[in-house]
């Protein structure tokens, strides 16, 4: 999610450029206003979509700190874990069947 903010931040600046360049093409008159309409209207949906991302990454947090009952918050870094180091579980064993249904129980 970190990362996804990053990414919106370098399109939110070449936005900001594109809007510069726009509106010195509009003052130069090789654009129309509606050109630069045209962009104003991507920073718009840009700032709408890094506000859906900041609030996602807050609820994710928010999420986490309940889970593990630790207190946690978005200037932490979180590190992605290597699928590589899964635990190989089987939940279908069969001496742990026989042990469930030895205590009594259903498998």
């Amino acid at each position: 999610m970190k990362g996804n903010l990053q990414q919106h931040e370098i399109l939110e600046k070449e936005l900001q450029r594109n809007y510069d360049n726009v509106q010195a093409y509009v003052q130069n008159g090789v654009a129309n206003v509606s050109d630069l309409s045209t962009v104003k209207v991507e920073q718009l949906k840009a700032g709408q979509q890094k506000i859906s991302l900041e609030s996602t990454l807050d609820a994710y947090i928010r999420m986490l700190s309940v889970m593990t009952g630790e207190p946690l918050d978005k200037d932490m870094t979180f590190v992605k874990p290597n699928p590589r180091n899964r635990f190989n579980i089987s939940y279908h064993q069969p001496s742990r069947i026989k042990d469930v249904q030895r205590a009594g129980g259903s498998y």
